[in-house]
């Protein structure tokens, strides 16, 4: 069973850190195409740039996205699948965010920069939420792996004390063996 599910947590796995590393590059990737945009390139010229520029996965999924562009998809529907693909769920609320925004008649590349910023924030706390858990975690394992073995000595001489005593009190009453106790421990 162990086999099987660590044979079935390796894709698991791979997926979540190419989606980790999306999250991780996204705001950058963003804030590259306002740039473009700002400067007076076209959203194919934006994608292309960014799929250039190695955002690793995000770049991965903006050429893929180019492609679909040059072969004659609209802008929102090219956006929208690269978000599906990727599998990260703040691609796909920020590719929401810049279609429903591009349908208001806002400027892209601003909401491209506000949404960047935002999303730079929100990784930065979910970095910061995982540093604290794992200090936490490691401080509860480092504790126990040094405190465990005091416990079980203090244990196993507390009973050996009792034992010694009710053997001296009682004569001729049977002392059990403190292996057993020793090995489990």
């Amino acid at each position: 069973i162990s086999i099987i599910s660590f044979i079935a947590l390796i894709p698991i796995n791979l997926r979540d850190k190419r989606i980790t590393q999306i999250d991780e590059n996204l705001p950058e990737a963003l804030k590259y195409m306002a740039l473009v945009l700002k400067a007076g390139g076209t959203t194919e010229t934006a994608f292309a740039e960014a799929s250039n520029a190695g955002y690793g996965p995000v770049s991965t999924e903006f050429k893929t996205a180019l492609k679909q562009l040059r072969e004659g998809k609209n802008f929102d529907e090219v956006l929208r699948d690269a978000a599906n693909r990727s599998g990260s769920i703040l691609f796909q609320r920020t590719a929401l965010i810049i279609i429903d925004a591009k349908k208001a008649g806002a400027g892209i590349a601003d909401v491209m920069t506000q949404i960047a910023e935002d999303a730079r924030d929100v990784a930065h706390i979910r970095r910061e939420r995982h540093s604290r858990t794992t200090i936490h975690v490691i401080f509860l394992l480092s504790s126990s792996l040094v405190l465990a073995p005091f416990i079980f000595g203090f244990s196993i001489g507390i009973v050996n004390y009792i034992n010694q005593g009710i053997a001296s009190a009682v004569p001729g009453a049977k002392t059990g063996g403190l292996c057993d106790l020793s090995l489990m421990l």
